[in-house]
């Protein structure tokens, strides 16, 4: 969720905008500047991230803990990803959402390789 969350923040700032990183997604995609495939997929990767959020928090409740554990290292390694290239990008000043983002999505990305691969079943 913390991830999820990172992205209504400011994430960078071009001139006197301060864009959230839904809105500089938004951007990115209304200026046709991820043509690529690869941030193509990280740019639908960031829309989709409150969706993965949910989907890890229902699989937990549900004791899925790999799955949890794989979509919350999923949504951490977007938030990584999107940091960088932000960090990376020419022209525009990162804000403090986007190293939230990257800290939050480290953790979620190690605490869900963790859960992911240590995850045991329950019976009763």
């Amino acid at each position: 969720m913390a991830v999820a969350g990172s992205f209504l923040l400011p994430w960078a700032r071009s001139g006197r905008a301060v864009r959230s990183g839904f809105a500089l997604a938004r951007t990115v995609d209304v200026l046709g500047l991820a043509d690529a495939a690869p941030l193509r997929v990280l740019l639908v990767g960031v829309w989709l991230t409150p969706m993965l959020a949910a989907m890890a928090w229902t699989a937990a409740v549900l004791g899925r803990w790999r799955v949890a554990g794989g979509l919350a290292a999923l949504s951490g390694a977007l938030a990584v990803a999107a940091g960088a290239i932000v960090l990376s990008a020419g022209g525009i000043s990162a804000e403090a959402g986007c190293w939230a983002g990257m800290v939050v999505g480290l953790a979620a990305l190690a605490g869900g390789v963790l859960a992911a691969t240590t995850a045991r079943r329950w019976h009763d």
